[in-house]
């Protein structure tokens, strides 16, 4: 393809233009294009033509007059036109055409000039084309069916108008060399979808004789050819490519540790050879296993796997949508009943503010039932939801999402390309490293989704690669607030997290030629403060609450409660007089309305203390004060609600409102201490987002460590010990050797020391591997196919889920204790330890479901395939080892593998949840948070006071994360004590 072959085609009477397409030179003087482009409807051509040759990074060009010499009419749709004048025009590259005569999709390319790219001040912007061609695929008068990998919103009734006669080829590099071969031209778009446009075969062209005589008067040469599907290299080869590179390391570290364990045994003594060589021999093994995870992994990221076929990908994305759904309608659900639940939420009204590519501005409004079409009307799908504090910015994404997945799901849209993305809801104050070299707006989308959504890190880069996920983006305003936490400290523009994010957002979309809408929520003044805007995007404005609004949702809410109604009607008198007054300033965002509606339910807040009769007197000071005593009466107000109302979840209690604040205030302070701490190279405490397998440094970063590591040392012990008198006195006698050790001891020949010192070489790498899995800040955590946002999976596990897991939980623990009893006792004590051991720790796990993934996930067949992967190898390893090194049978060596790699396994998948128990724990011994952590965020999330982000849980509003996390370092702003609320003591602040 030559692009400056590429010819702008006008075509009318005088100087009206009726007809614009796309062209491509063909011959010296000949350019093929769409018939209906230079022709009336009934066949006769255009009486001006006018044409612009090359493409528009030539420079100046200049327009030149056409002449049809060849249509094929309504049939065919291709058409021959001739250029003039021709005195200064470079002959074009030699065009080769091409039959496709294969039955597989390939990919094509193109230029054209389609009215959704706009225009210069005396051009069309051009188009690059690129997509899948399918040749079996079958459409009217023979035409060939295309679906482009890029294509605009319908934001006009023809988007693709202008591009017919585009000239498309196809790559002919895997049959012909480096050449690009021309296999016909656009005629036109379908109704089916607008992706799909159709295309005419230039074969079309060939098989007409007068075709063929005008471009031969051109002299050009007619190089027709015939290609098929290009030739695959065989699945075979493509494995052994992959897998060349492990195999050869592992083959090199194999070769190397043979030497070193020669060398070793010619200079180390015999007795003590085993304690030097263990480690050394350990490194192949651990090279296997890395060669066999790269098998697996290639596996599953072979064509089909995880999202790889484009078929495939929609599907999860798809799936991943309905999961989405259910998450932000439970958000709904619990975040925005006043009085009793089944309340439906305060309706927000926006208005549109500018549009900030036009030099027009709009004065549309919408409200919660309308946001979907309002959205689906901006020419760009790029959103940006402002208003103040409590103003229902959240509300209305949240209703957004909700209509976008909702319509897509109706419609069978969701996910099914860029055009219908999955809106996800994307918290931007866990950007931490958007400061760093290299930071990028995509990577962090793919990150978040990877690890919030636990989504698999090749599906989330390809769902955010193809555009198949519509931000929602929350948290700017907090991105800058966690880190000048006290009021009145410097500002820098250059510092500041939220500008460089939307930079870093223009950024990506300048790289991103097809559309990437977002939706962005921020509070008004933090947008304006940070002096740049989001390119291309409309801006609402959410409005306040007016007085009219105010009485009727209150008079709608309280009709039901008489009492309370008649406590408000003052105050409803006063807003219906109307002038502004002290109320209407107080309760003019949907949150503060809320705030004081629950509040005043639960007799914490009296509706005449917003009766002020002289409005122009009251301070902002004054309104400030009853909106941070209506936020610090609120978690008090909701607990006597779900009380009264019995809302709360039954598997949990919280027995009174001062353990609600004491442990509300442990994690605000947690988050405002540890948000932005970086636990590993991609992944840092967030400082809104509670995150259980992150949340362990809240008792203690240095306590907890302490007690994992002696955890593990303890379990360390236990295994080495049985081990070694198993050595000293035979299998199933090492009890007996304990009355006995001197005589043991001195009973040991040369092949007793051999296996001593393998053992205790094997021993002292356990302890090195268990400190550090003690030590490190990023706990193994186990992976669940359910984990895409927080779930009640765990509380709605089968029968048949249950008894799986029971059953890998006795294997894992009651077969590692049967195994060591048997070395103490044989096998009657090993039977039953293993029996009793097992059982019980299985009906324990069962009781608390164990959440080893802590998103609340759980998938029994996956837990399995860790555990078998580890035992096999094992038990390979121990048959293979113990009758070549240690004269042992191999049937012992493989069973004492598989064994302790099932457990091992098992153990592994437990190391977040261990250090979290170990957490929550101190925490439960200090009084400040209860053991169960878990169910109390979810009881918090039924009552309002949070609401699910990711696979963890988020402070309902920033400002009530804002009040329980003000301790002794808190802003003075943040520090009034509260009637009817319990004050922060010192120790609970200096707690974390």
């Amino acid at each position: 393809m030559d692009e400056n072959s590429l010819v702008d085609i006008r075509a009318g009477v005088g100087e009206k233009v009726v007809r614009c397409g796309t062209g491509y030179r063909i011959g010296r003087s000949l350019v093929l294009t769409a018939a209906h482009v230079v022709q009336t409807g009934d066949g006769q051509p255009y009486p001006d033509i006018l044409m612009l040759i090359g493409h528009p990074s030539m420079g100046d060009r200049e327009w030149r007059t056409g002449t049809v010499v060849w249509s094929g009419g309504d049939k065919t749709d291709l058409a021959l036109v001739r250029i003039s004048p021709l005195d200064d025009l470079r002959p074009p590259r030699s065009t080769t055409l091409v039959r496709y005569s294969g039955r597989r999709p390939y990919a094509y390319t193109g230029l054209g000039f389609p009215d959704f790219a706009g225009y210069g001040t005396s051009t069309r912007h051009v188009e690059q084309l690129d997509g899948t061609m399918y040749p079996l695929s079958t459409a009217e008068r023979g035409l060939q069916i295309v679906e482009q990998t890029r294509w605009p919103r319908r934001s006009q009734n023809e988007p693709w108008a202008g591009v017919s006669g585009a000239a498309i080829f196809v790559d002919g590099r895997s049959n012909l060399g480096d050449e690009s071969l021309l296999v016909g031209a656009l005629v036109e778009s379908t109704s089916v979808s607008e992706s799909r446009l159709l295309l005419c075969p230039i074969t079309r062209l060939i098989e007409d004789a007068e075709a063929r005589r005008a471009i031969g008067k051109d002299g050009v040469e007619i190089r027709l050819i015939e290609i098929g599907d290009p030739p695959q290299k065989p699945a075979l080869y493509n494995w052994v490519a992959a897998l060349l590179w492990p195999l050869l390391f592992t083959g090199a570290v194999i070769a190397v540790a043979a030497l070193l364990l020669a060398v070793l045994s010619a200079v180390v003594p015999e007795r003590f050879f085993g304690l030097a060589a263990f480690p050394v021999a350990l490194a192949p093994v651990l090279c296997v296993g890395w060669a066999i995870k790269s098998v697996v992994t290639r596996w599953r990221k072979r064509p089909g796997a995880t999202g790889e076929r484009a078929a495939e990908l929609r599907e999860e994305a798809k799936r991943f949508g309905e999961t989405i759904y259910a998450r932000e309608q439970r958000n709904q659900a619990s975040a925005t009943y006043v009085t009793d639940p089944g309340d439906r939420p305060a309706d927000v009204t926006f208005r549109e503010h500018s549009i900030t590519y036009r030099d027009v501005s709009g004065k549309q409004a919408g409200t919660l039932e309308s946001v979907h079409g309002f959205y689906e009307a901006t020419p760009s799908r790029r959103l940006v939801i402002l208003g103040e504090a409590g103003s229902g910015k959240t509300v209305l994404a949240t209703a957004l999402i909700i209509a976008i997945i909702r319509d897509g799901i109706r419609n069978g849209t969701l996910g099914k390309s860029s055009r219908y993305p999955v809106p996800v809801r994307f918290n931007l104050a866990n950007w931490h490293d958007v400061h760093a070299k290299g930071a990028d707006f995509g990577r962090f989308l793919s990150n978040q989704l990877h690890a919030e959504y636990g989504l698999p890190e090749v599906l989330a880069q390809r769902l955010v690669d193809e555009g198949l996920i519509l931000p929602v983006l929350d948290g700017l305003d907090e991105m800058d607030r966690l880190e000048t936490p006290v009021e009145g400290a410097a500002w820098s523009s250059a510092a500041s997290r939220a500008r460089r994010a939307i930079l870093q957002i223009n950024d990506y979309h300048r790289e991103h030629v097809d559309e990437r809408p977002y939706v962005l929520t921020s509070r008004d003044q933090t947008y304006t403060r940070l002096g740049t805007r989001l390119s291309g995007a409309t801006i609402v404005t959410i409005d306040s609450f007016g007085a009219d609004e105010i009485v009727r949702y209150v008079r709608e809410r309280l009709e039901a409660r008489p009492d309370l109604s008649s406590r408000w009607e003052p105050v409803l008198a006063q807003l219906a007089a109307g002038g502004g007054c002290f109320a209407e300033r107080v309760l003019r965002t949907p949150w503060r309305l809320m705030l004081a509606l629950t509040a005043s339910g639960q007799g914490l807040f009296d509706p005449a203390d917003l009766l002020v009769h002289e409005p122009e007197a009251v301070a902002d000071e004054r309104v400030e004060e009853v909106q941070r005593q209506l936020v610090g009466r609120f978690a008090r107000a909701t607990h006597g609600r779900l009380t009264d109302i019995g809302k709360a979840d039954q598997s949990f209690t919280v027995r009174s409102p001062e353990d609600l604040e004491t442990w509300l205030g442990q994690l605000a302070r947690f988050l405002k201490r540890y948000g932005g701490t970086p636990i590993s190279a991609r992944e840092a405490i967030s400082g809104t987002d509670l995150n259980l397998h992150t949340m362990w440094p809240i008792a203690g970063d240095r306590l907890v460590r302490f007690v994992h590591v002696s955890i593990h040392a303890v379990a360390v012990t236990l295994f080495a010990v049985p081990c070694l008198l198993a050595v000293l006195g035979g299998a199933g006698h090492g009890l007996a050797t304990i009355t006995d050790l001197p005589a043991a001891l001195s009973e040991l020949d040369g092949l007793d020391m051999l296996r001593l010192s393998w053992l205790v070489g094997a021993i002292a790498t356990l302890y090195v591997w268990a400190w550090w899995l003690g030590v490190t800040k990023h706990p193994w955590r186990s992976k669940t196919r359910y984990a895409q946002v927080r779930t009640l999976k765990m509380r709605q596990m089968s029968i048949r889920e249950r008894v799986v897991a029971a059953i890998e939980i006795a294997l894992a623990i009651g077969g590692s204790f049967a195994l060591l009893a048997y070395l103490l006792a044989g096998p009657p004590a090993a039977i039953l330890i293993g029996l009793v051991v097992g059982g019980g720790f299985a009906a324990a796990m069962d009781r608390v479901r164990l959440d080893r993934g802590l998103t609340g996930g759980f998938h029994p067949g996956l837990a399995w395939l860790n555990d078998m992967v580890l035992a096999t190898a094992l038990g390979v390893t121990g048959a293979v080892f113990f009758p070549s090194a240690l004269s042992y049978p191999a049937g012992a060596g493989a069973v004492f593998g598989f064994v302790m790699g099932f457990a091992g396994a098992f153990v592994l998948s437990l190391q977040a949840w261990l250090r979290y128990v170990i957490a929550m724990s101190i925490m439960k011994r200090r009084g400040l948070l209860p053991w169960r952590l878990g169910a109390f965020l979810h009881w918090a999330r039924t009552a309002g006071l949070f609401r699910i982000s990711g696979t963890g849980y988020q402070y309902r509003h920033i400002e009530l994360q804002e009040w329980f996390g003000a301790g002794v370092d808190a802003p003075a702003r943040m520090r009034h004590a509260v009637p009817g609320s319990a004050p922060v003591s010192n120790r609970q602040a200096e707690s974390v």
